[in-house]
């Protein structure tokens, strides 16, 4: 279910998901629109982990993400929005912009962005990033919103000479935000980025920034790099979730991005066209694999530069999750080494494997909603260590959903549970229709709901 901050259903909101199932591939579904009850459903997802992101005209963007989905589960993600005004108002200018914008014709004219063509490969953007999200090529990207850059077009793609190009607005969720302007490039071994400005944000409810101008560059000395990867004879490896990060050693941004990235598509190869010359380091990252770091990988203007990257499979983690007081095996935990955010899913016998570690300590991070997170530290070694978990169980809940006789959910009705056996009393209000009393001992319940406007 969708709601805003009151718990009252915001209906027509689009929600998209998109991720990895369990056996590493892509799944992206076309997105669906919350009903008259503010609730939607994505039909038989594969098991795996998602991203659910969720916008709509004049409400701040939602999101959330490690969203696991198990086989013969149904798996619930409620979200709030904020509406524009409970959001942070941002509004500038992108300088240089129409310079370096793709989508233009031969002598400059500017195409408004509906138009499908080949330049929808090539993108100016502007977005907001969490400030704590590390992206390791381990999922879907997180974005907090993107700004609407005005191509001197209306709404109707009518030409609008009163539109200044290049100017931008956007809205963003109250917090600390990474703010980076980038410009995206398809290729024929996947894509880049490349990252021109980036700013740190600490937001507020209803701030309101103007004259927040982002620069792209009027001219610079670029180069390309490009390289292949090498990895041993028979081990699984996914292009999808493989992403270089090239760090400027001379004048880095600051993002925790670096300067540049790279993602693959079907082969394994990189390239990153238009890098400023200069001296990088490169970060390698790929789901399997222990990361790679290159030192002192020098790109000169107007020359390719190689560099090559050989992925070392490294030792694996695995074992089995179960519940400490049956000792059922436990599906859908996530297990995850904290120190790299590697992580693997748990199935149905409750087996999980965490590959591509290099030999040492970890901190070892264990969640599944219902049970108490489980942190340990485990010593992996060559080329397999086993560790198993036990997870204890949180206290039960009651929760469920109060419609009347037409099914249109029944807001702030008192909903009271009582356990005779155990002299417990507990009560809450739903919200939105929907209610939940945590905290329970196991046991036999009475369920009563009181709402005096109604029978």
């Amino acid at each position: 279910m969708v709601t805003d901050t009151a718990g009252t259903p915001i209906v027509g909101a689009e929600v998209e998901i998109d991720g990895f199932d369990v056996n590493g591939h892509a799944v992206g579904y076309d997105e669906v629109y919350t009903d008259a009850f503010g609730q939607y459903t994505f039909d038989y997802p594969p098991p795996g982990e998602y991203t659910v992101q969720v916008n709509k005209y004049g409400w701040v963007n939602a999101s959330k993400n490690r969203v696991v989905v198990v086989s013969g589960e149904l798996t619930d993600v409620d979200m709030v929005m904020r509406q524009t005004a409970q959001g942070a108002a941002i509004s500038g200018s992108i300088i240089d912009y129409l310079a370096n914008t793709c989508q233009k014709d031969s002598v400059g004219v500017l195409f408004p962005e509906y138009v499908d063509s080949d330049l929808d490969e090539c993108d100016v953007d502007l977005v907001a990033l969490p400030h704590d999200f590390a992206y390791r090529g381990q999922g879907p990207v997180i974005e907090l919103g993107e700004a609407r850059i005005a191509d001197g077009y209306t709404d109707y793609f009518q030409p609008q000479p009163l539109e200044s190009v290049g100017d931008y607005q956007m809205v963003l969720p109250p917090g600390v935000a990474d703010i980076v302007l980038l410009t995206w490039q398809d290729t024929d071994r996947g894509g880049y980025a490349i990252f021109h400005d980036y700013r740190q944000w600490d937001l507020s409810e209803g701030e309101i920034r103007t004259g927040e101008n982002f620069q792209l560059p009027s001219s610079a000395n670029t180069g390309v790099l490009e390289g292949a990867i090498n990895y041993p004879v028979g081990a699984a490896f996914n292009p999808h979730k493989t992403v270089i990060f090239a760090f400027n050693e001379t004048t880095p941004s600051g993002f925790s991005f670096g300067d540049a990235l790279a993602e693959l598509d079907l082969i394994p190869a990189y390239r990153i066209g238009k890098l400023p010359a200069g001296s990088y380091t490169l970060k390698v990252f790929s789901d399997g694999f222990v990361d790679k770091t290159y030192e002192g990988v020098v790109v000169n203007s107007n020359v390719t530069t190689v560099q090559d990257i050989t992925l070392d499979p490294g030792a694996t983690l695995n074992g089995q999750v179960v519940d400490v007081t049956t000792g059922q095996p436990i599906a859908g935990a996530r297990v995850e080494i904290t120190e790299n955010n590697k992580a693997g899913v748990s199935e149905v016998s409750g087996a999980y494997s965490v590959r591509g570690l290099a030999p040492d300590d970890y901190n070892l991070l264990v969640t599944k909603p219902g049970y108490a997170d489980f942190t340990g530290m485990v010593t992996v070694n060559l080329p397999t260590t086993s560790y198993d978990v036990s997870l204890n169980p949180l206290a039960g809940s009651i929760a469920g959903q109060v419609v009347d006789e037409v099914y249109a959910p029944v807001n702030d009705a008192q909903v009271v549970v009582y356990n005779p056996a155990l002299n417990i009393h507990k009560s809450g209000n739903t919200v939105g229709g929907s209610f939940a009393i945590d905290d329970l001992p196991a046991g036999d319940y009475v369920l009563g709901i009181k709402q005096p406007a109604m029978q």
